[in-house]
């Protein structure tokens, strides 16, 4: 459950029929799957998903109710803690069977926005929203939770300091924590990227960093943070148009993303080694220049959404480890490095390798010569001093990636999954690879 402290009685009453009306759907009530009722109910009454299919496609309810029969849930503990989210339980004979969730639209009369559910909790668990100060126990979590990989291999990847300013340079994130005393034994988090789709500036949801503790995977907790961040609270806000995930085929659970991989594209995460350092100083463009380059580059490839002298300052005032400073270059060629140091390890055949990695966030060029020359300036150059690695998010039909490519000692091959409706977004072209969301 949230925190138990209730923060106002606005729309109380509203929300409690709301409340006790999907508590008659989980009770089986034919009144309440009525099609005008839920018109009544719901913001929006999606024909494609009807109430009255509610318990067959809700497999935890379905389980339940084939071991029990018909029963009537008892609304019990109702909360309005978040001003963005209601909870109730949902009990029988006073045992809890399932802890819902519930966002109300934020105006009278105070209708259903969505829903989740999931069964309860251990006792001294709860989840809640993160908080900037547990990001070390994240880190921690992530030490714990290594990639497995289809050949057996394992990757951990330690973000130490940087972990908050990773969730901070993304749009509008959402995450939780699932914590049991004190100690965080889940997290999971989704992000909006912004995007142009069919040449409209929109959004599309970005999930990530979804990690249960060992000791507690066999229990509810996974269900929990799906439940409590659910990316379609971002619909509401922001019509985003798809979520979309980029999967390594050798990654052993996430095989099944529940929608398609988009035939034929590639996203490629390299590595690139550092030279020997020497001490070059790099120039910082204008921001009239990095936006120029940029925009000239990217601005014929999906999903990118033009700089604008506004959004190039917001991109870097979210994190002091990112800012104008961050990027170097020339009137023909500019990169904004990212001087993170991610250590990746990789448990292999008995042996452990690992890298510290600075990232590229942004890139622009004139030509692929001029691309070139800065990349091998920036690899000899003192601003990777503390770093093994340069990485880059690259399409693998990008120009820029045969360069980027034959430069690598390590390339991660990502493939895209989305909904089929959206897989054209992908299809059309080459598809520009914010940095950021990797």
């Amino acid at each position: 459950m949230s925190d138990p402290t209730n923060q106002g009685d606005i729309g109380a009453a509203e929300k409690q029929q709301g409340l006790e009306w999907i508590a008659r759907i989980y009770s089986e009530d034919p009144a309440a799957v009525d099609n005008a009722k839920c018109d009544e109910m719901l913001v929006e009454n999606h024909p494609d998903f009807p109430m009255s299919t509610f318990v067959q496609t809700y497999p935890p309810l379905r389980k339940y109710l084939e071991q029990h029969g018909p029963v009537d849930f008892d609304l019990q503990d109702v909360s309005h803690a978040d001003p963005d989210r209601s909870y109730a339980n949902l009990c029988v004979g006073g045992d809890v069977i399932f802890q819902l969730i519930v966002r109300f639209e934020e105006v009278s009369p105070y209708r259903v926005m969505y829903w989740m559910s999931h069964p309860p909790l251990p006792e001294g668990v709860s989840v809640r929203r993160y908080r900037a100060e547990d990001a070390a126990s994240v880190v921690e979590l992530e030490q714990v939770c290594p990639m497995e990989m289809l050949d057996g291999s394992q990757w951990t990847v330690d973000r130490g300091d940087a972990f908050h300013d990773y969730l901070e340079l993304m749009e509008d994130i959402d995450a939780g924590v699932v914590v049991a005393g004190d100690q965080v034994i889940g997290f999971f988090s989704c992000a909006l990227r912004p995007i142009r789709y069919h040449e409209q500036d929109t959004y599309c949801i970005y999930q990530h960093h979804y990690r249960v503790h060992p000791d507690y995977r066999a229990g509810t907790i996974s269900q929990a943070l799906a439940s409590f961040v659910d990316p379609r609270r971002t619909f509401a806000s922001y019509e985003a148009q798809f979520p979309y995930s980029m999967v390594d085929p050798n990654n052993a659970h996430l095989q099944n993303v529940g929608f398609p991989a988009v035939e034929n594209v590639t996203i490629a995460r390299l590595s690139l080694p550092v030279g020997e350092s020497v001490a070059t100083d790099l120039a910082t463009p204008t921001a009239e220049t990095c936006i120029e380059l940029i925009n000239g580059t990217h601005n014929e490839r999906g999903l990118f959404v033009p700089y604008t002298e506004a959004s190039f300052a917001t991109r870097c005032s979210k994190v002091a480890s990112y800012s104008h400073a961050s990027f170097v270059g020339n009137d023909d060629a500019v990169m904004g490095i990212w001087t993170v140091g991610e250590v990746n390890v990789l448990h292999k055949d008995g042996e452990q390798s690992e890298s510290c990695v600075h990232f590229v966030l942004d890139y622009g060029y004139r030509s692929l010569d001029d691309f070139t020359a800065l990349l091998d300036e920036v690899l000899a150059s003192s601003v990777m001093q503390g770093a093994t690695h340069l990485g880059f998010l690259c399409d693998a039909r990008a120009e820029e990636y045969e360069v980027l490519k034959a430069k690598a000692d390590d390339e991660q091959s990502l493939a895209v999954h989305t909904l089929p409706f959206t897989l054209d977004a992908f299809q059309d072209r080459t598809v520009y690879c914010d940095g950021v969301y990797c």
